[in-house]
């Protein structure tokens, strides 16, 4: 796991590929969040905005997660063949949401699979434990 702003590897390739059709040039690839990998494979990316993020940074943000995840996706076909879907998460202050993107004839789709709450209180963990935040987690996981 990488955070703070890191670049994954597979938004070089995209942005490569674009600036070759826009006549552009530089392959520094998409900052990030935090980005899960694993023997050298990138798996999934996270982005997270402030409590006190307007909606429209927060549709921005989403927008982003998906190229990025996107670009992992296409990254981890090249690597093994396999078309499969892909989750992760957005965050805003200690809330979030996971999704599943995944490809459809000739797009992606980006899928709500359900609300996730970090805790901040001793109330908020009894709620953490016994509700579906940890389902969801390990779904992620």
């Amino acid at each position: 796991m990488r955070s703070g702003e890191c670049v994954p590897e597979s938004t070089k390739a995209v942005k490569a590929v674009l600036d070759e059709e826009y006549d552009e040039v530089g392959t520094f690839g998409r900052k990030v969040d935090l980005l899960f990998h694993a023997h050298g494979q990138e798996l999934a990316n996270l982005e997270f905005k402030i409590a006190e993020a307007t909606q429209s940074e927060i549709e921005i943000q989403h927008r982003k997660n998906i190229r990025l995840n996107r670009a992992i996706m296409e990254s981890q076909h090249k690597a093994s063949g396999l078309k499969s879907a892909l989750l992760f998460l957005d965050f805003q202050g200690w809330h979030g949401g996971l999704f599943a993107l995944y490809p459809f004839e000739d797009v992606f789709v980006s899928k709500y699979l359900g609300s996730v709450e970090l805790p901040r209180s001793e109330r908020g963990l009894k709620r953490f434990l016994q509700g579906d935040t940890l389902k969801l987690l390990y779904i992620f996981t």
